[in-house]
């Protein structure tokens, strides 16, 4: 297990090693407390392609979506401010990479397999 981020209340593992993509895909969020390290969730990604495998896990868009909800229930809010406004936009434009990227896959036929 490798952590990738460690503030002073959570800490994020990764439980796995990378796959045939070369990225891994399961994850942990824990916590520190008086009693020690409690797990607070765990993530787990898509293995392999769906067309191959089912679906097993969540996408990348999948949690780029959730923090999109996330942060526009702050900037409707008292909490809105400059840093959360351009967060906000660059996980806009993240997933509009991403969506970008899936419908040339989808023209081409290559979507849904390990086909570059």
């Amino acid at each position: 297990m490798k952590t990738i981020r460690e503030t002073e209340h959570t800490k994020v593992i990764i439980l796995d090693e990378p796959g045939e993509n070369k990225a891994c895909g399961e994850y942990r969020v824990q916590y520190r407390n008086n009693l020690g390290c409690l797990i607070l969730d765990a993530i787990k990604f898509q293995e392999g392609p769906i067309k191959e495998n089912g679906i097993n896990g969540c996408q990348v868009e999948d949690l780029l979506a959730i923090c999109i909800h996330r942060l526009e229930g702050f900037q409707s809010g008292e909490l809105a401010c400059e840093e959360s406004k351009y967060a906000l936009m660059n996980v806009h434009q993240s997933i509009t990479f991403l969506n970008s990227r899936t419908l040339d896959r989808k023209k081409r036929g290559v979507e849904g397999t390990n086909q570059k």
